[in-house]
């Protein structure tokens, strides 16, 4: 079996993805002292987790998207737009706003991106 660069090089560049509602409540619930498995630590709070109302469940959400943001921004996000996280009270806004760049470098980025050939 011979060893994939391009696999590797791929993992090391792509960002974490962050952990969705249940696993912020969940990383909440766990008491460091306690040394169970995360399996079991899911049976005892997923039914605590079901039986909550939207409403407090909300906060894991928000703080769901908050960290996505974070990981997205630590990676380089895509270059083109910037994300900021807002929180006025019980609602929380994603804004996403375009990124000026210098039309100098916008102009040569458009005409030089396919002209890295070699010639003979």
């Amino acid at each position: 079996m011979m060893y994939n660069d391009k696999r590797v090089k791929a993992s090391r560049t792509r960002a974490l993805r962050a952990a969705n509602p249940y696993f912020q409540y969940r990383k909440c619930k766990i008491d460091p002292k306690n040394k169970r498995k995360m399996t079991d630590h899911s049976k005892i709070t997923a039914p605590e987790w079901g039986s909550m109302t939207d409403l407090e469940k909300r906060r894991f959400k928000q703080a769901s998207v908050k960290e996505a943001l974070d990981k997205e921004a630590a990676f380089g996000g895509n270059g083109l737009t910037k994300k900021s996280y807002e929180q006025c009270g019980d609602i929380a806004f994603v804004i996403e706003c375009p990124v000026i760049q210098n039309k100098e470098d916008y102009l040569f980025n458009k005409y030089t991106r396919n002209t890295d050939f070699k010639l003979k």
